[in-house]
């Protein structure tokens, strides 16, 4: 795509930013925009119209004044185009649409049927399954952009999947040129864990979520963090992989091989560890039961108060402390959340696991800090994938035309 000029660029500029201030506070009037930006009253008027004009944004109605006359409000075209949001992993592919005006307007659910297949097989799928997913509107919708979470290490430039663990061999495996090349618009990829982030950001409805920290625990632990209200992603994007910290008073083995790694204290394969040390599950065919079924048993006999799993669950949440005592005291969070089959212990967790850390940690300069757990639904990956397309299509800097 050429190079816009410089005048292009600023008018560009001025509609991203009606259409972001819209996204963030409703519907607006054009006065509202002025006072909200730099831009002259002129320059306010002459872009809202274009954005009429080439629907983007309709009339919505006329909001009250309290001098002079009422005030024609604007709001963003449902109808417009929608982002399409993926989330992939090794068992299934969630797919949502989201509207312009960021509501969600479609989702599938698909479940991969082999359990051989391969990463780059999983990848292929997916604009079959976006397709039949647009088939099933009356009128397909423009597509906009789309976002992808994925699994492992991700290079968010090159659009690839650099390493799963659950696929040993597959390395750089290409998502977005693949998307691309079918639906020929922008594609964006980030880690899972910061998509969940930024859905939970954005459904949260008690106060903004500036700076906050959601911990995953599941296969491992994982953590998003948001930093004045940005995901922050480090220098190479892999900010947030914390699942083989050492911690002091451990001696699991973790699968890496090393010893006393978070993964291998807190996850829901130690949890299944430990219940091997202390019982024999076997189903009625006297099969050893998977680990899924293994963290259904624990979490049933936690809620009953069964003594052996209330140990095994206090345990989890003493290692755990010492990761979360770590992060706060580095990254001073306003909220914590944590995301994960142990999280339907409820408050059993979050009670023990406060228990185990220092003071100071919980209340930094003296302000509690909040905790919480994040009741997400199993398309909160896929919509946060779709909103974090949307906020990149979006950017001052993305010279994708609107």
């Amino acid at each position: 795509m050429a190079k816009p000029s410089a005048i292009a660029q600023r008018v560009l500029e001025r509609r991203k930013q009606a259409i972001r201030l819209m996204l963030e506070h409703g519907d607006l009037s054009k006065n509202d925009i002025y006072k909200m930006t730099r831009y002259s009253i002129s320059t306010v008027i002459s872009t809202v119209d274009a954005l009429c004009a080439d629907g983007l944004i309709l009339p919505s109605g006329i909001g009250g004044a309290s001098l002079g006359r009422p005030a024609q409000l604007y709001t963003l075209n449902p109808d417009y185009g929608c982002a399409i949001g993926v989330d992939i992993n090794s068992n299934s592919i969630n797919i949502s649409a989201v509207n312009f005006r960021q509501d969600t307007v479609r989702q599938m659910h698909w479940h991969i049927p082999q359990s051989k297949a391969t990463l780059i097989q999983i990848i292929q799928w997916v604009p079959d399954l976006i397709q039949e997913l647009l088939d099933g509107f009356d009128k397909p919708p423009r597509i906009l952009c789309i976002g992808v979470a994925a699994p492992g290490i991700i290079d968010v430039e090159a659009g690839a999947i650099v390493r799963y663990s659950r696929f040993s061999g597959e390395e750089n495996v290409p998502v977005t040129g693949l998307l691309h090349q079918r639906f020929q618009c922008p594609v964006y990829i980030d880690k899972s864990l910061n998509c969940l982030a930024t859905a939970y950001k954005r459904q949260f409805i008690e106060r903004p979520l500036d700076n906050m920290v959601l911990f995953s625990i599941r296969t491992g632990v994982g953590m998003s963090c948001i930093l004045n209200g940005q995901i922050y992603r480090g220098a190479t994007g892999q900010a947030g992989e914390i699942g083989h910290m050492r911690l002091p008073h451990s001696a699991a083995r973790c699968k890496c091989g090393k010893i006393g790694c978070l993964d291998a204290e807190v996850s829901i394969y130690s949890i299944a560890q430990k219940l091997d040390n202390l019982y024999q599950l076997r189903n009625e065919n006297g099969e050893d039961l998977s680990t899924a079924q293994k963290m259904e048993f624990f979490l049933e006999q936690v809620e009953t108060g069964q003594p052996d799993c209330l140990r095994i669950l206090d345990e989890i949440c003493y290692q755990l402390s010492y990761a979360v005592s770590c992060v706060i005291n580095l990254l001073n969070p306003g909220d914590v959340f944590f995301y994960g089959e142990i999280t339907r212990c409820g408050s059993l967790f979050l009670d023990r696991l406060r228990s185990y850390m220092d003071p100071a940690a919980l209340c930094p300069g003296g302000k509690a800090i909040s905790f919480g757990i994040a009741d997400l639904s199993q398309f909160a990956f896929s919509e946060g994938a779709a909103y974090y397309a949307f906020d990149a299509y979006l950017k001052a800097d993305n010279r994708d035309v609107l």
